[in-house]
């Protein structure tokens, strides 16, 4: 779903991606402030999975993708991030 189809009505929501923005721009090294752009919601059938992949630059600046996952039940497949030659999950 294209990020300009979709809205959040939750007034925390704006909040909440400035919080975690700053934690991943902090936790890569990054200072500066930074925007998270909404690009696009993808939703994953059972097995499905986020492939490892380089990202383009869709707007200038571009330096990443955040991932949010949304609460669903769900086991196994952590999140791996890579930046600099660094891995997090």
């Amino acid at each position: 779903i294209n990020g300009d189809q979709l809205s959040f009505l939750d007034p925390a929501w704006q909040a909440y991606l400035l919080d975690i923005s700053k934690k991943a721009a902090t936790s890569l090294g990054i200072d500066g402030p930074i925007q998270a752009e909404l690009h696009k919601m993808l939703i994953y059938e059972k097995g499905a999975m986020f492939k490892v992949h380089t990202d383009t630059e869709k707007v200038p600046g571009m330096f990443g993708t955040l991932i949010i996952c949304l609460p669903s039940a769900h086991t196994g497949g952590e999140v791996v991030v890579k930046h600099n030659g660094k891995y997090r999950s």
